[in-house]
């Protein structure tokens, strides 16, 4: 497991109840078209074969590169990595799960089962962040500002294959179906930014998805 100095922890965990606590209060709103969701099943099952994650910028939102910011959890509801990827219009983005979404959790444990959520946002012009470029996760939420500024924009597509039990002849059987549209409210909104800067915080270079292949 890996471990913080207990300052340092305790900083943050104050920083996550302040945060919650405000965001929960926040003015509803939502953003239709931008938030998706799937679950990923016998991830790092021995015998059981890689899921896969593929998301395509249509070209629909005037033509624009067009932020994939991806966060990753396990089946206790724990923010395991978070990574925002460019896909520019008309491309393709694939994504492995063991390899590139479940590869490097933050609490050391890989997962087997969890839910991995897309939220679809502008490139943010102000940022050029080391390792996002524009497309930064967090939306710059740091500990003097504790807010995020992404500005979730319409109309990434996605899709998973799932990797289900495995069957009587030994096997594990694959299914592919497309992200759940899901209703991106204010809160949790903040939530997503914030927990990805609290788990870049605690996690001691861990954390940190891939953007797999493709553009």
């Amino acid at each position: 497991m890996l471990r913080t100095g207990n300052a340092k922890l305790y900083i943050l965990l104050a920083l996550a109840v302040v945060t919650v606590l405000g965001v929960s209060s926040a003015m509803a709103q939502s953003w239709p078209d931008t938030y998706a969701v799937t679950y990923y099943s016998n991830a790092h099952t021995t015998g059981a074969p890689d899921g896969k994650v593929r998301i395509d910028n249509p070209g629909t939102a005037n033509g624009s590169d067009l932020c994939a910011d991806v966060y990753v959890f396990d089946n206790t509801e724990e923010m395991l990595e978070c990574c925002g990827c460019k896909v520019t219009p008309d491309g393709l983005r694939t994504f492995s799960i063991n390899s590139d979404l479940t590869g490097n959790p933050g609490n050391g444990f890989y997962p087997t089962t969890g839910v991995i959520k897309v939220l679809a946002a502008a490139e943010n012009p102000n940022a050029a962040h080391p390792q996002w470029g524009k497309c930064d996760p967090t939306g710059g939420f740091s500990l003097s500002n504790q807010k995020g500024n992404i500005v979730p924009t319409a109309d990434l597509r996605s899709w998973a294959t799932h990797i289900q039990n495995r069957g009587p002849s030994g096997a594990y059987p694959a299914t592919a179906s497309e992200f759940q549209d899901s209703t991106l409210a204010t809160w949790e909104l903040a939530y997503l930014q914030q927990q990805c800067f609290l788990l870049r915080q605690l996690g001691s270079g861990r954390g940190v998805c891939k953007c797999g292949t493709g553009d």
